[in-house]
């Protein structure tokens, strides 16, 4: 993984902890009627109070300005924090390069009680269905479903107010991982599907490794409607190649037998590609060995793993002379295949 691509992973999970006001082991009495406006059909005067809210909300993260954020909040937010909101902003903040933003979804929820727990069944514009979910402590609530674009990831932003009095607060906060390169965890999950159904399984455990990094991008707010189905998808996969293939794998019929360590996809700026790493008993400075071994591992890979890199520009191989554990560096030599198979 690069650098940029490191750092942002790291960011998205310091940011894994959903600010939300939770009711626990509370009892409402009285059935609660709701209501609910989506997007244009919201009252004009809400969605332009709203939209400036959303505007000050993420030029505060940009900015990297705890004050500007914290003015939003609702007194309760704040309790419920514990001071920790500034240090989430300065890990946010790396993340807006810009605060410009597009609304994915917007609603506003009318209820008749408080302390209440309000659902929303939402489709995105791929058609995938969502719900978000809630605790309404106001009985006039609004959920803004907002998409920030960085180089090659969304960012969602899922802000919701409660009114109070005369004045809109934030109740709930949550930034997450939204899509990478255009596809949303749930875009990838179809692709793992058919790459599966062809026997793909690399890469099928690769669209299914990126789908978990943005499938639940507002927590348990925000959650697809076959988020379980994906799961299961995602224990079949994994345990059948569990039972394929044992790592390090052996390739006895190159001389030398280098061993297979892993493989996974790699991340770019320009996309994502799978990424082979292997154990090469020849001394990584010998290039011009290393070099006619590589070529033939390339093509034992292929023949081992149908379908590895159809529909990429290229495939990576890294060689190493020690095992990596993932903890230290340890030094390889780098190969790219860029002949992979048409998809």
């Amino acid at each position: 993984m690069t650098a940029i691509c490191k750092i942002k992973s790291q960011l998205m999970a310091m940011l894994s902890v959903v600010l939300c006001l939770i009711f626990q082991g509370c009892n409402f009495s009285g059935p609660n009627l709701s209501r609910t406006w989506i997007n244009d059909h919201i009252d004009e005067e809400k969605r332009s109070e709203i939209q400036v809210l959303n505007k000050k909300f993420i030029t505060g993260l940009k900015n990297d300005d705890p004050p500007a954020v914290r003015s939003m909040m609702s007194d309760s937010l704040l309790t419920i924090s514990k001071g920790s909101i500034d240090s989430i902003i300065h890990k946010a903040s790396p993340l807006f390069h810009v605060d410009k933003f597009s609304v994915l979804n917007e609603y506003n929820v009318v209820n008749t009680s408080t302390g209440v727990d309000n659902f929303i069944n939402g489709t995105d514009v791929q058609g995938n269905e969502y719900t978000v979910r809630y605790t309404a402590i106001n009985k006039d609530m609004y959920v803004s479903l907002l998409l920030v674009k960085d180089t090659f990831v969304d960012i969602l932003v899922t802000a919701i107010y409660g009114k109070y009095g005369g004045k809109w607060k934030m109740n709930i906060f949550r930034i997450g991982q939204y899509s990478f390169y255009g596809k949303t965890g749930m875009d990838y999950y179809q692709m793992a599907r058919r790459d599966f159904a062809r026997s793909y399984l690399v890469s099928a455990v690769c669209d299914i490794s990126i789908a978990h990094q943005c499938m639940t991008p507002g927590g348990q707010i925000f959650q697809y409607k076959k988020e379980t189905e994906f799961k299961t998808f995602t224990d079949t996969v994994f345990n059948k190649i569990k039972s394929k293939y044992q790592f390090p794998l052996t390739m006895d019929g190159i001389s030398g037998k280098p061993k297979l360590i892993n493989i996974y996809p790699q991340m770019r700026v320009e996309g994502y590609f799978p990424l082979v790493l292997y154990k090469s008993d020849i001394n990584l400075k010998d290039t011009v060995l290393l070099k006619t071994e590589f070529e033939k591992v390339k093509t034992e890979v292929k023949h081992l793993f149908p379908g590895i890199g159809k529909g990429n520009k290229f495939t990576l191989y890294q060689a190493y002379n020690e095992m990596p554990d993932g903890i230290h560096p340890v030094p390889y030599y780098g190969f790219v295949d860029e002949d992979p198979e048409p998809d």
